[in-house]
């Protein structure tokens, strides 16, 4: 298992225990299907990125 898919998973396990759905997880930082294909391990994120959605909620 990499490092982008582990990333996902743990992006996806916060959006869950938060209640959002991924429109609202990307917000402004990105599309959803960006987002989407960063959860499933198919995208790498940035960490500006990365700092950005987990900060804005």
């Amino acid at each position: 298992m990499g490092c982008s898919t582990k990333v996902g998973e743990l992006l996806k396990r916060i959006r869950s225990d938060l209640g959002l759905s991924q429109k609202q997880m990307a917000g402004m930082t990105m599309s959803v299907t960006q987002y989407s294909r960063i959860e499933s391990g198919d995208q790498r994120i940035i960490a500006d990125d990365l700092f950005e959605i987990l900060t804005a909620q």
